[in-house]
Parts: structure tokens; C-alpha cells; sequence
């Protein structure tokens, strides 16, 4: 009897722990409800990781989100992370402890080999670290390395050097300013003779390469140097010749030809993007020996000083390209003298071609003409010019240069541009010749003189810019070619010349409302507001002083009268 009640309270509290299990089993979801993401199945979780490994995030999402915690969070996502080889692909050599285990991890999985620190001093680097992720050097598909000095990069890639590497795609090599002394020794070509038949994009930096091995699906190459260069367009353009898929081609520290050279020539069709920074105008022959699209956006740079009469043929004939049958149109252009940039942009807003030269002071004419002669000028909608001074271009050449500009809207005079240029579009129907860019609708003047500092005390038609520009626009009016719209933005002009402008009704004046006359005058009241503080000062100075001597004086008195 007593078993049977024994079992029969066992019973019962067995069916209330049940009971009570599943109640609060019930009421889990209502207080604390799951994450969505434990419901997705691995493979779907697996992805998410991967997205987050590879930066795949939203915009937004910092770089370092520290992905890896991932592994971290419960068992289930331990394993699944665990399970995804490429979750450890990318080896940091600047952290040997881990980099050996997540080389352990990844597998198979193509790797990515990096240093986070820059540079990475690879001289005291963990050896066998290196020797096994080079050992692996078939599976690298991405190495980025930053060295202190050129020759441990050479070190670097002669690890199991006879290896092939067929999936590597991006090679990023980089010696950092330390290194500069010892850098000028010639990279030896054979640390870059390994089989790369999928490299794509190949960065190098203050690596000082001469020539490069055959690359035959490159697709970007960026190399920049300094002064102490080894790279010839004769070499460069006999690497080029073996990478005609190339598309991006940049290029800074290009030396001139030895004498005699005969640079081969090279066809790339794909190419939509060339820039080269020269330290002479002569490296520019270059591009006589590169056929290339007509739509390709092209840069040229020198970065030395110009004298006398340079030699701009290879330049000229580059400006020409731009006429050529399928090359789109040449929207907008500029005209900076203090370092001549000539700038053109095609439709949509793309880049079309980038010239930069220093010429020196009192230079700017002796490139300024040939190169503005050989650009599609009859087409520009937009022209811009700044910083040119009266003497370097003359009347007549400005004359020349807008009476080719056939469809010109819109002129835009900026850093000290000179106002005289309008004496030109004065002098032309006097002397019989067509106004010069008949469509011009539109005046931009920034940071120019229009009002001279030494007339703006006198009638503003006594400055010489002023009375040119009014004449100019007084012309164009009466000649049913009215200027639309005049855009004045912190130039030297006063409120008398604007108001003037406007009475006139030539135009229609934009004025940012910046006097410098104005200035001026708040400048001095500045100065009185400052002279009557010192003054309140003083005064009050003065006023403290009596106070205190008329304070001793009584004193005296009063040690006078105690005395007695």
C-alpha cells in the first residue's frame, strides 16, 4: 500500500515538472524572443560571414568589424565558421602567432597575404611563417606588401621561387620613404620571372624596375618612382607589348630615351585610362609609340621647370587625337599659366586629356599657343582661363584663339585672369573679322581685378579692366550678341562699378556683394572701436590713480590728527 501511494506522488510531481516545462517553454518566446539569424540554416550563415570577411557590409560599416567574433558568439556559429576555409584566408604577416593558425584553418582556400603594419620589417619577421605561406605560393591569389627597403622585397619573393603561381590576381609591392637610400639599386628581374599567368592588377612603389616579365592578362599597372628612375619609355613600352588586355596604365618617374633608341610600337585597344608623370618634356614621345582608343582619358605631367623653347611636338600631335574620327567631342577646357594645365572633358563629365607643364615665369606663351592651336577649340562649350598675366599672350593671339571658339557658352576668367583679353572681341569687328565666339552666353569672373586699386577713389570707367569689359559688353549688346548672365565673385570691384553695370542693362550682373572698399572701411572702424577701448582705458587708469592718491591723502590726515 505504501508502494502503490509512493508511485501514485511520484506520478504527479513527474506530470507537473512536465506540465510546468512546457509552459515555460511557452512563455520563452514572448520575454525573450530569438534572433532571426538563428533560425537561417548554415549555409546561409555561412555566406553572411564570408560577406562580412570580405567587406562586403553596407556603406557605413566600418572595416574593421571584427568579423572573426563571429566564431565567438555560440557553438553552432563556432562550427560553421570553422567549417568555411576561406573565413581564414587572408594572412596577416604582421602577426606571426595567428597567422600560422589561420593558414592552418583556410585549408585550401585561396589565400590573401598582407601586413597591417606598414612597414613591416620583413628582415626580422617570423622566417618559417614566411617559407610555409610562400610554400603555399599556388593557392595566393592577393599579396600587398610593405617593406622598409627594396631588397627585403626581393628576399620576400624568392621563397620557393621555382613554384608557379596561377591564381595569384593582385600583386602590391611597396618600399616605404625609409628605404629610399638603399633603393636605388636596380630590382633584379628574376624575383619576378614566376609564372603568373592570372595576375590582373600589379602595383609597384619606389621599386626601382626597369622592365617588367611578359603579363599577359594585366589589366591595371600603376609603377611610381623618384628622381633616381631607371624606367625609359623604350623598356616600358617592350613590357607593354606583352599585356594587351591592359585597360588602366599609370605610370610616374618616366625618364627620357637613351640617344639612338627605337622604341617598338604597341597596340591597346582596351585602354581607357593613361597617366605619365616625367621628369622631362622628352619622356613624352611616348605616346607616338601607343595606339589606343580615341575616347581613353590621358594625363601627362612634368615636374620639371621648362626653359627656352621646349620641343612640344609629341604633345601637339597628342592634343590632335582628340579630332580623330570616333573621339567623343571636347565639352570643356582650361587654360592655367602658372603651371599650364590643359584640361579637356568629354560627355558625360569623363576626363578626355590633362597636361601639366611648368614653365617658369613669363614662359606660358612659348606652350600656351602650339597646344591651344592643336585642340578642337571650335567645339568647347566651356573655357576656362586663369592666372595668365597682360604680356604672356597678346591681343592678337587672343583674337586667334577665340575666333575659333564656334560654340562657346559659357567663359570663365578666374585667379587674376586678364581683363584686356576683351580688347580683342572689341578690335576683331573693327577690323572687319566676326565676333569671336558668337554663342557666348555667359561671363564667370573669380578672384579677378576689375576696379584697380588706384582708381577706386576716381569714376570706375578711369580703370582700365572696367572700361574694356563695359565696352565689351556694351558691344556685344548692340550687336544683338548680348552676354546673358555676368557672375562676379570675390573680385576687386566696388558698389559704384556693379551699379553702374547694372544701369547699363548690357547684362545680367550676379554680384557676390563683396566691396573691398567696404573692408576696408570696417577694417578702420575696427581700428577707432580699438583706440576708444585703450582710451576708456586710460581714463579709467587715470581715475583709479586719483582715487587711491586722494585714499592716501586722507590717511595722512587722519594719522596727522591722532598724532595730536
Amino acid at each position: 500500500m505504501f508502494c502503490t501511494a509512493a508511485l501514485a506522488i511520484e506520478s504527479r510531481g513527474t506530470t507537473e515538472i512536465a506540465r510546468r516545462t512546457v509552459l515555460d517553454e511557452a512563455s520563452i518566446p514572448v520575454s525573450k524572443p530569438y534572433n532571426r539569424t538563428s533560425t537561417l540554416p548554415p549555409e546561409i550563415l555561412s555566406q553572411i560571414f564570408l560577406a562580412a570577411k570580405d567587406g562586403r557590409l553596407p556603406a557605413g560599416t566600418p572595416k574593421e568589424a571584427g568579423w572573426l567574433n563571429v566564431a565567438g558568439v555560440c557553438q553552432e556559429w563556432r562550427k560553421i565558421a570553422l567549417a568555411s576555409p576561406r573565413m581564414w584566408s587572408s594572412i596577416d604577416l604582421s602577426k606571426p602567432d595567428c597567422a600560422l593558425e589561420l593558414f592552418r584553418r583556410s585549408k585550401a582556400a585561396p589565400l590573401r597575404i598582407y601586413c597591417s603594419t606598414s612597414p613591416l620589417d620583413i628582415a626580422t619577421a617570423d622566417r618559417d611563417m614566411i617559407k610555409s605561406v610562400m610554400a603555399e605560393i599556388s593557392r595566393v591569389k592577393e599579396i600587398d606588401i610593405c617593406a622598409t627597403m627594396q631588397h627585403e622585397i626581393v628576399w620576400f619573393l624568392g621563397f620557393n621561387l621555382g613554384a608557379s603561381a596561377p591564381l595569384l590576381e593582385h600583386l602590391r609591392l611597396i618600399v616605404s620613404d625609409q628605404g629610399l637610400p638603399s633603393a636605388t639599386a636596380p630590382f633584379p628581374l628574376v624575383a619576378m620571372r614566376r609564372q603568373m599567368p592570372s595576375l590582373r592588377r600589379l602595383t609597384l612603389q619606389k621599386i626601382n624596375i626597369s622592365e617588367l616579365p611578359p603579363l599577359p592578362h594585366l589589366t591595371h599597372l600603376a609603377i611610381s618612382l623618384d628622381d633616381w628612375s631607371t624606367m625609359r619609355p623604350m623598356s616600358l613600352l617592350s613590357s607593354l607589348r606583352h599585356s594587351p588586355k591592359l585597360e588602366e596604365l599609370d605610370i610616374t618617374g618616366l625618364v627620357r630615351d637613351k640617344p639612338g633608341a627605337s622604341p617598338p610600337r604597341v597596340k591597346l585597344p582596351n585602354l581607357t585610362r593613361i597617366s605619365i608623370t616625367s621628369f622631362d618634356l622628352e619622356s613624352s614621345a611616348i605616346f607616338d609609340s601607343l595606339e589606343y582608343p580615341p575616347s581613353s582619358s590621358v594625363a601627362f605631367t612634368n615636374e620639371n621647370c621648362l626653359s627656352g623653347a621646349p620641343d612640344l611636338s609629341s604633345l601637339v600631335r597628342l592634343c590632335g587625337r582628340l579630332l580623330e574620327e570616333g573621339a567623343p567631342a571636347a565639352q570643356t577646357i582650361s587654360f592655367i599659366s602658372s603651371r599650364l594645365v590643359v584640361s579637356c572633358q568629354g560627355p558625360p563629365i569623363s576626363d578626355r586629356l590633362s597636361i601639366t607643364l611648368d614653365m617658369g615665369y613669363g614662359n606660358q606663351s612659348a606652350a600656351f599657343i602650339p597646344l591651344s592651336s592643336a585642340l578642337p577649340l571650335e567645339s568647347v562649350l566651356d573655357l576656362e582661363i586663369g592666372q595668365f598675366s597682360e604680356s604672356d599672350v597678346t591681343d592678337a593671339q587672343w583674337i586667334t584663339i577665340f575666333q575659333r571658339c564656334k560654340a562657346l557658352e559659357r567663359l570663365r576668367l578666374r585667379d587674376q585672369a586678364p581683363l584686356s583679353l576683351f580688347e580683342g572681341f572689341v578690335k576683331a569687328p573693327q577690323s572687319g573679322l566676326p565676333h569671336p565666339a558668337p554663342k557666348l552666353q555667359s561671363i564667370d569672373l573669380v578672384e579677378c581685378t576689375i576696379i584697380e586699386q588706384e582708381f577706386r577713389d576716381f569714376y570706375p570707367d578711369e580703370s582700365y579692366p572696367f572700361n574694356i569689359f563695359e565696352r565689351f559688353l556694351g558691344l556685344r549688346k548692340h550687336s544683338n550678341l548680348p552676354v546673358r548672365d555676368v557672375y562676379i565673385e570675390n573680385c576687386e570691384i566696388t558698389k559704384d562699378a556693379v551699379a553702374r553695370l547694372e544701369r547699363s542693362r548690357y547684362t545680367n550682373i550676379i554680384w557676390d556683394g563683396v566691396d573691398p572698399d567696404d573692408m576696408g572701411e570696417d577694417s578702420e572702424d575696427l581700428d577707432d572701436d580699438d583706440e576708444e577701448e585703450e582710451e576708456e582705458e586710460e581714463e579709467e587708469e587715470e581715475e583709479e590713480e586719483e582715487e587711491e592718491e586722494e585714499e592716501e591723502e586722507e590717511d595722512y590726515d587722519q594719522d596727522g590728527s591722532d598724532d595730536d
